[in-house]
């Protein structure tokens, strides 16, 4: 049965897809350009934040901390927007052969760092491997860890499955499930999450990784009992060359 995501990719025509991608690029350059001036502002902020910091207007003190809160939030969503801009054409990232048990054993070190007290359990088969872009399957398989537990998660197990064309790789979380509104809109930045100040790019990115590589991602299910992300992807071509 060919997968959801399968089925519902189809490729654009290519005089559309230049013009999407001319568009595309023009509004990373717009966003490169907002988020440069926002950490020059923020940078003059934080110069000035002692001086204000030594006054006895508790008022001022109060502005100050407000308005550093609020650049620095605007310079995140600014960032998460560029690195989906940059994210968006992975496609010719060049496939190197790597164990996928490996990789995941990364991602779960680097995470175990970020977030204190959490739990990754890798039970990937260490002889499963896959000719991909290893570096975006890293990012893969970040952005749904970190997205698991930001959204309350204290473990994370990543698991897979086989067949003779597809290997299935299982991401499940502990965590207290995603509201409704978060899942009918769950790959639409901005839509996709119901967490103030967050954009949502994260799991949008992660599924343009999962494509560029021949796959998908999907939702599988999502319940006060935890959330289970699938990844679908090509087995390697044995054949030579």
């Amino acid at each position: 049965m060919t997968p959801p995501d399968k089925q519902s990719v189809s490729p654009l025509p290519r005089a559309y897809s230049v013009d999407a991608r001319r568009r595309g690029d023009a509004l990373a350059a717009a966003l490169a350009k907002v988020n440069h001036d926002l950490r020059n502002a923020l940078a003059t902020a934080t110069l000035a934040a002692p001086r204000i910091a030594a006054s006895s207007d508790p008022l001022l003190k109060r502005v100050l901390q407000r308005m550093t809160e609020g650049m620095e939030h605007a310079v995140e969503l600014c960032s998460e927007a560029l690195t989906f801009a940059a994210g968006a054409d992975m496609s010719a990232a060049p496939p190197t052969h790597f164990a996928l048990h490996t990789l995941a054993a990364e991602v779960g070190q680097m995470l175990a760092e970020d977030f204190e007290g959490v739990g990754w359990t890798n039970t990937i088969d260490p002889a499963i491997e896959l000719s991909a872009d290893r570096d975006g399957m890293s990012v893969l398989f970040t952005e749904l860890g970190r997205n698991a537990f930001e959204n309350g998660a204290n473990q994370v197990r990543i698991g897979s499955r086989v067949t003779p064309q597809r290997v299935f790789i299982d991401i499940a979380d502990d965590g207290p499930g995603l509201k409704p509104r978060a899942r009918a809109k769950l790959f639409t930045p901005f839509l996709g999450t119901t967490r103030p100040g967050r954009t949502g790019f994260g799991l949008v990115l992660a599924r343009t990784i999962a494509r560029a590589q021949g796959g998908g991602l999907r939702l599988e299910s999502s319940s006060e009992a935890g959330t289970v992300f699938t990844i679908d992807l090509p087995q390697p071509s044995n054949e030579p060359g």
